[in-house]
């Protein structure tokens, strides 16, 4: 998918919300997001980002920890 919008208000999030919403996804699964999460603010981070696309949600990650941080874009 090419990596996660940092941004929430970005096109590309809105089609991937809509996408899910119309498809009645019950589990989605995504992989390099392209973002570290730990850098970004608590409002913008997936978990609250996402809490209204479904009734309930469980979200986790992962990441590398022994490399450079980059600067969220």
């Amino acid at each position: 998918m090419g990596g996660f919008p940092s941004n929430k208000f970005k096109l590309k999030e809105e089609v991937l919300r809509r996408g899910l919403v119309k498809w009645d996804f019950d589990i989605f699964g995504m992989v390099e997001t392209n973002i570290d999460w730990r850098l970004m603010k608590v409002s913008d981070r997936l978990p609250l980002r996402t809490k209204e696309w479904w009734d309930s949600q469980h979200v986790s990650w992962a990441h590398n920890t022994t490399g450079k941080t980059r600067p969220a874009r």
